[in-house]
């Protein structure tokens, strides 16, 4: 007895890699300045935790992802 198999189909069209990867990677850079400018221009007495842990795993993410679809883009399938 054997199972029919069905093959596997991206999430998200290989079309359209290009633009997902451009648009992560420039948000991710957009939160990683603005978390960058948060750091240097506020003084330490007003700095909020919150706001810092927010921005930074933002940007992590943002980025990781728009790197992914970057690797992906290019070939390399991870």
């Amino acid at each position: 007895m054997s199972l029919p198999y069905k093959p596997f189909h991206s999430p998200v069209d290989p079309a359209s890699y290009p633009k997902v990867a451009v648009s992560l990677v420039t948000i991710g850079l957009a939160l990683m300045a603005w978390f960058m400018v948060y750091e240097t221009t506020t003084s330490t007495v007003n700095k909020n935790i919150k706001t810092e842990l927010v921005l930074a795993i933002l940007a992590s993410v943002v980025l990781g992802l728009g790197l992914f679809f970057l690797l992906l883009w290019c070939g390399v399938y991870v």
